[in-house]
């Protein structure tokens, strides 16, 4: 990923920190579920997440991986309100800090630094998802 220079006001590192929450995952639990509606973007601050989908005879293909200090979802939960077509699931005992989509739509029309981090997030994992798919 390219680096960005933002700079981020007391008030706009204020309204980060107050604005997502800690999660545990255990080991084989499934942060995100296929045909769920995503809601939450997580930042990984210790664990291993693995993206699969399952095909007709239940065989499950492993398509992306995530690891500390990596966003989870972040794709999806920016610019689209449908179910989700994967699944995302800790390899390990797992922290992850979430925010809801609403919260994050709220401080962005606060912050334009923060309404710039969600930009280039958004374009960041569009890039990769594209990438994937010609890959694939």
């Amino acid at each position: 990923m390219e680096k960005h220079k933002i700079q981020l006001t007391e008030k706009d590192i204020d309204l980060i920190e107050s604005s997502f929450k800690k999660f545990k995952v255990h080991k084989g639990e499934c942060l995100i579920k296929k045909d769920e509606l995503e809601k939450y973007m997580y930042i990984v601050e210790d664990g291993i997440f693995r993206y699969y989908t399952c095909n007709e005879i239940h065989q499950e293909d492993t398509f992306w991986f995530v690891f500390k200090d990596e966003c989870l979802n972040p794709g999806c939960i920016l610019t689209c309100d449908t179910p989700s077509l994967f699944n995302i699931q800790a390899l390990c005992e797992s922290i992850v800090w979430g925010i809801h989509r609403d919260v994050l739509f709220n401080i962005c029309e606060e912050s334009m630094a923060i309404n710039s981090i969600k930009r280039i997030l958004v374009e960041y994992f569009a890039k990769k998802t594209v990438k994937e798919i010609i890959a694939f």
